[in-house]
């Protein structure tokens, strides 16, 4: 209160009022409230949202489906399986296993994802990696959704949120070699091939690779070459269409960064969906 000279704890004066369908004040006591009721200087006006009032939620559905285009999340826990039926199914050309899921990063990831990436970088690289944190708004969320198809709401059949975009491909015949080996390239996939294989079929390890590949599928998920005993290593498997990336060896005074193990994977896989994995690889 502007007039008051009084000193209180009492730092705000609060009314709440009802409005009508035609958002006029509701009469109190029999009388007009707005005819009671005049605003002074410095008084705030909020008019709160309904609470049952929700914004429409949408997401994109492209690739191997009968009718692609955009949907609007009828419920709020709308699965991936709940889209499938809306859109008309898959077409029998799709290849399920590879299909893949966008999700747009929310503010509070953004945060924490820019955290990650300066702790996991030197102080020479992150100029870079803040540079490639602008670029990043959206990443994988590594689905299955052959499992997500089978089992309606598992654990599989991920709940979407608005913004999503799920891509079903055609089967791919190929696996994409590249990083630190002699010849980078893409390969014919056979039945039961293995990391190994491709390896020589691209040259295999180059002067400066660490002999740890990683293997991205094309659903999103990413999978690490595990050390088993002192001389044995238990590698990813191979899938149509997968990436297999070949970092970098690492120094003993530091670590390679992680913006140079980002650059070597194609774009075919979000940057940001690649963190987490390949900085576990890297310790």
């Amino acid at each position: 209160d502007t007039k008051t000279y009084e000193n209180t704890n009492r730092t705000a004066e609060v009314f709440n009022f009802e409005l009508n369908d035609n958002l006029g004040l509701i009469p109190v006591n029999g009388k007009n409230s707005d005819t009671v009721f005049t605003l002074e200087p410095f008084d705030e006006v909020y008019v709160r949202f309904s609470p049952g009032y929700q914004e429409q939620q949408v997401v994109k559905v492209n690739g191997e489906i009968t009718f692609a285009g955009d949907y609007v999340l009828a419920e709020k826990n709308s699965r991936l399986s709940d889209i499938i039926a809306k859109a008309g199914g898959i077409t029998p050309d799709a290849y399920v296993k590879g299909a893949s899921l966008k999700r747009q990063l929310t503010e509070d990831e953004m945060r924490r994802l820019e955290t990650l990436l300066q702790l996991s970088a030197n102080k020479q690289s992150r100029d870079s990696v803040a540079l490639s944190l602008e670029n990043i708004k959206d990443y994988s969320v590594g689905i299955d959704l052959e499992k997500a198809l089978a089992n309606p709401g598992s654990a599989h059949d991920v709940v979407l949120r608005d913004g999503d975009e799920l891509y079903i491909p055609q089967f791919q015949s190929t696996v994409k070699i590249s990083g630190a080996v002699t010849y980078p390239n893409s390969v014919t996939y056979t039945n039961g091939m293995s990391v190994k294989s491709c390896l020589s079929q691209a040259g295999g390890y180059n002067d400066i690779a660490r002999k740890y590949p990683i293997v991205i599928y094309m659903n999103g998920k990413v999978a690490t070459t595990k050390k088993c005993f002192i001389f044995f290593k238990r590698y990813p498997k191979v899938e149509p269409g997968c990436e297999i990336v070949v970092p970098t060896k690492t120094q003993r005074d530091r670590k390679t960064s992680l913006a140079e193990v980002l650059s070597i994977a194609s774009s075919t896989t979000s940057m940001a969906a690649m963190v987490t994995s390949i900085i576990n690889t890297m310790k």
